[in-house]
């Protein structure tokens, strides 16, 4: 799934300062997929697109470019997603610079993520539908999963779920708290126990399936304050900062035409060959 430092992802797009507050923000997260755990920060300040527009610096290292995602207008830093714990909290506490290019200077922050202990975490989703190295998925399948409250987490703890399937061009989504959401194929509410996905347009061939569940992380991050002495800009004003402690789930399967597809292309091939004899 996409994904703190060192290798958090970092989405951003940025912008001078201006006396019209801009959509500026960040969101860092923090994940534990299926026992393995990731890290990721995004960025996004108005005005700033394009590669080598964006810099961090860990602990005084050398400055290092975040990717830049011309889709989503941002740039990403990331993690390796299959990190033991261990890993992952030896890059957490480390003093680290954000510079972004505004055109006429370098606006510089500082920021930090502290260590995560497996407690932090809420309960990973189960994903009941299809199971993980499904070789035979047809295209109009209904993803399961269930979540259960336990750890001291509730359902009312949970700020989101986001579901996604990888490998596809169609859409992935983000459902925030106590709501209902249209989406392809239907809607989906946040709620405890079994829950389905019904999305249209899904193309044949290998994909995954990310269900995650999202929990507040503000108190685990100290997030971008301006760095006057590093700086040769003005400081912008952010309007966001976002932290979320993600408990993720995936599988591995792959998408095959539906038997109605392939009768159908079986009798055009049919065809083909009587007018061909």
């Amino acid at each position: 799934m996409k994904k703190l430092l060192g290798l958090f992802v970092i989405t951003l797009l940025c912008s001078p300062a201006a006396a019209v507050v801009a959509d500026n923000w960040t969101e860092f997260v923090v994940g534990n997929c299926d026992g393995e755990y990731y890290a990721e920060i995004g960025v996004h300040v108005d005005g700033v697109s394009g590669a080598g527009m964006m810099q961090v610096s860990y602990n005084g290292f050398d400055w290092e470019d975040l990717e830049w995602d011309s889709h989503d207008d941002e740039y990403w830093l990331e993690t390796p997603e299959d990190l033991t714990l261990e890993e992952l909290n030896s890059m957490a506490g480390v003093a680290s610079l954000l510079r972004i290019n505004t055109g006429s200077g370098f606006a510089v922050y500082d920021f930090s993520v502290n260590a995560v202990s497996a407690s932090d975490f809420a309960p990973l989703p189960t994903i009941t539908n299809p199971t993980d190295g499904d070789p035979n998925v047809q295209t109009d399948v209904v993803f399961g999963w269930s979540w259960t409250s336990g750890g001291g987490f509730a359902i009312g703890d949970i700020d989101g779920i986001f579901a996604e399937v990888d490998g596809q061009n169609g859409p992935d989504y983000w459902y925030s708290e106590n709501s209902t959401f249209p989406e392809d194929g239907g809607t989906l509410t946040l709620a405890e126990g079994a829950m389905s996905w019904d999305p249209d347009s899904l193309e044949t061939g290998s994909a995954f399936l990310y269900v995650s569940y999202a929990i507040d992380g503000s108190s685990l991050v100290n997030f971008p304050t301006f760095n006057s002495t590093e700086s040769t800009a003005a400081e912008f004003p952010w309007s966001e900062h976002e932290a979320f402690l993600s408990s993720e789930s995936e599988i591995e399967f792959t998408i095959v035409p539906e038997p109605t597809c392939l009768m159908l292309l079986g009798m055009g091939l049919c065809a083909i060959v009587r007018r061909r004899k």
